[in-house]
């Protein structure tokens, strides 16, 4: 059988293309986990005056730098600031912004930073991703998983709500009739439906509050729960419309 000289070089290229694939994959995998270490230094402990706390990051908001974290998180402070080991250095960080509605915070960042994460510019389902954070409040670790799915979740907003502070999409009042509650003092719920992702990647107590990140390190979520099977994050939607509210 006889080839042309135009499916020679064709069958040629498509070799030197998977020669030049396969030769570049682990140098590209390698490039991009130095990317992923290289971000420790934008992650931070945050702890109240007990010792409880969650994972923080830096992000640049324009030419400003704030830690963002989970609303849960900030909510362990008993006087609006909390303890903020960044990089090796330790300081007190005044909270500026608490959003239950979507489990964000707002927290100061020291002035001298200079750089942080940057947010992403889309993600899509089934893409690898990357939880960066503090598990157990120890040194920095990450956990490598897929993002699994876009999902609806119900959050507990507040408790005896009027119907002024519980309205809008999403939002619903449920009553409790049960001795429990109700000896606790608790009449009533604000429950709010809302959007979340849902990865495989591991996250433990501590993580709250983590960026889940892609390939290069740009933020496309902020971790808030998770269990055994599956991690629960805040989609990179809501961050952005959290930062334009602050």
């Amino acid at each position: 059988m006889v080839f042309s000289n135009k499916y020679t070089r064709a069958v040629i290229s498509v070799l030197l293309l998977l020669v030049t694939v396969l030769y570049l994959s682990p140098i590209l995998k390698s490039v991009h986990w130095y990317t992923l270490v290289s971000k420790h230094k934008y992650i931070a402990r945050l702890i109240n005056e007990r010792g409880a706390g969650g994972t923080g990051f830096v992000l640049m908001v324009g030419n400003r730098p704030i830690i963002i974290t989970n609303a849960h998180v900030c909510n362990l402070s008993q006087n609006g600031f909390l303890l903020l080991e960044l990089n090796g250095t330790i300081s007190i960080a005044k909270i500026l912004k608490a959003f239950q509605i979507n489990d964000l915070c707002a927290v100061e960042a020291p002035k001298k930073i200079r750089s942080g994460f940057d947010l992403a510019a889309f993600y899509y389902i089934h893409q690898n991703v990357y939880v960066i954070g503090h598990p157990l409040l120890e040194p920095t670790s990450i956990t490598e998983g897929e993002l699994s799915s876009s999902i609806k979740i119900t959050m507990e907003i507040q408790y005896n709500p009027t119907v002024e502070t519980c309205s809008g999409d999403g939002f619903r009042i449920q009553e409790y009739f049960d001795i429990e509650h109700i000896t606790q003092g608790i009449m009533s719920v604000c429950l709010r439906t809302t959007s979340a992702l849902s990865t495989t990647a591991t996250v433990m107590p501590g993580s709250s509050g983590s960026p889940m990140v892609n390939m290069f390190g740009n933020v496309v979520g902020v971790v808030y729960a998770g269990n055994n099977a599956r991690s629960y994050v805040v989609p990179l939607e809501e961050l952005k419309q959290f930062i334009k509210e602050l």
